[in-house]
């Protein structure tokens, strides 16, 4: 009963992803937006209710026992992954959001476009508390499975087309080699459980030990979009609708880091001197490539891919030095400034095309509060203080000088000044350059409202950094 309740979270969403389906047929056409996007979000709310009360109620009396390992040790419940999960449930729940009146005016809002969505959460779900490869291959799949009809969601635009057979292909292939790696490693171990695997490469043959390893990594790397994994990211972010956009650029992300926390912590603990000495020489190539090639998009959404590239290649500085905290707290801070700069984008988007940066001209005229939140965001992903973006990379960088990596960190300060000319571009291209065109806008306060609470979260978590911080020690 215990692990029944342990899991009722991902039941709701499980349910609700197959009820939107069903019930589809019934809606009329007038109500139809409306009660999609009503039962989904109900959906998640009430899964992140239960998420938070099933670990009070279970485990509250016992807590220091936790992680609890449950369904034969192929999953785990712990208090980490309670703040984990709820990261996810609040990101989906704001595209949502941030997504309707863009899908509505565009008349775009289907069933399978909550549906799959929906299942690719539940996919991230099950690879954040895997603790064996099987599940962590199963999540894997159900999390980009969905993504592959999203991505083409546009079935006109052969943009769209294009990048999601780029991302089937390239993706299909990753997933072949990540089980080849797993094939290797259930056949020095005999088993599938993180401890299993651990204590089989430990006592492995060191060729097949890196091997597998080296096998297991590529999936990661692909899943984070680090160089050279990267070459689907940009044409995903480009090709795909605006919505689909900042779905693939939340979802995917969370569960890609929690698949390279679970595996580089658990599975690949005893063989260090591997994965750190590739991702070591990865991440920092791919901060430094990102901001190099962003300067010359002229895309806004594919400029926007080249910078989630250099922000994953800090993610994984995070997780070479091996801390938990500043992966997620790294995670959160780039969650929060995506959705906002993607809020900003959807909402300006519903009256006006928006895909290059030069159609963001006017913004400043029509729109000066948007104009002013898109700064405070842009202002984060540069890094500029006192925004949360500057701590989340400057707790990185002394994680880096501690452990002695001097000239890796002015490296990746120097590529950190010159990602800045990018964001700096739009802002310039928003406040001096005069619109070729009128700039239209019709926001509701509702939308407004939340943007503006999420630019006062970036901004109190600039000036409180520890707050956050102290919160993941838990």
């Amino acid at each position: 009963m215990r692990e029944i309740v342990s899991i009722l979270p991902e039941i709701i969403i499980l349910t609700a992803a197959s009820l939107i389906l069903l019930v589809d047929f019934y809606l009329s056409d007038k109500r139809r937006p409306i009660l999609l996007c009503l039962t989904s979000v109900i959906a998640l709310l009430v899964a992140a209710g239960l998420n938070s009360y099933s670990c009070y109620v279970l485990y509250f009396d016992d807590i220091k026992t936790i992680p609890q390992m449950i369904f034969s040790g192929h999953l785990v419940f712990d208090v980490k992954l309670v703040l984990f999960k709820s990261i996810a449930y609040l990101s989906l729940l704001m595209v949502y959001i941030y997504s309707y009146g863009y899908l509505k005016k565009h008349r775009l809002i289907s069933s399978e476009y909550y549906s799959l969505s929906l299942f690719s959460l539940l996919g991230t779900l099950v690879l954040v508390s895997s603790t064996s490869l099987l599940t962590v291959y199963l999540g894997l799949e159900l999390t980009t499975l969905p993504l592959y009809a999203l991505i083409a969601f546009d079935k006109k635009s052969t943009k769209s087309l294009e990048a999601a057979m780029k991302y089937f292909l390239l993706s299909v292939i990753s997933s072949g080699i990540f089980l080849f790696g797993v094939s290797l490693a259930f056949g020095v171990s005999g088993g599938f459980t993180f401890t299993e695997v651990a204590k089989g490469l430990a006592s492995a043959d060191i060729v097949i030990a890196k091997l597998s390893v080296l096998f297991m990594l590529v999936g990661v790397l692909f899943k984070l979009g680090l160089v050279p994994f990267h070459f689907w990211l940009p044409d995903v972010y480009e090709g795909s609708r605006t919505p689909i956009t900042l779905l693939v650029a939340t979802i995917p992300k969370i569960a890609a880091v929690g698949m390279s926390l679970n595996l580089t912590t658990q599975v690949f603990v005893n063989n260090k001197d591997i994965w750190q000495s590739i991702i070591m020489y990865l991440a920092p190539i791919s901060i430094c490539f990102a901001s190099i090639v962003a300067i010359s998009q002229t895309n806004l959404k594919r400029m926007l891919g080249y910078s989630a590239i250099s922000h994953l290649g800090f993610i994984g500085l995070a997780v070479f030095v091996s801390s938990y905290k500043l992966s997620i707290y790294y995670t959160v801070v780039y969650l929060l400034t995506t959705l906002g700069v993607f809020g900003i984008i959807l909402a300006s988007a519903k009256d006006n095309v928006i895909e290059n940066i030069n159609d963001l001209k006017g913004l400043r005229e029509e729109n000066y509060f948007f104009a002013f939140l898109f700064t405070v965001f842009l202002f984060s992903l540069a890094g500029i203080p006192p925004l949360a973006g500057f701590f989340a990379k400057l707790f990185i960088l002394k994680a880096l000088m501690a452990k002695g990596y001097i000239i890796l960190t002015i490296s990746i300060l120097l590529a950190s000044v010159i990602a800045s000319y990018y964001y700096l571009r739009i802002i310039k291209v928003i406040y001096f350059d005069l619109p070729e065109k009128p700039f239209k806008g019709s926001t509701s306060i509702f939308i407004k409202s939340l943007l503006l609470i999420n630019a006062v979260i970036v901004v109190f978590l600039g000036i409180m950094p520890n707050l956050l911080y102290s919160l993941l020690a838990i």
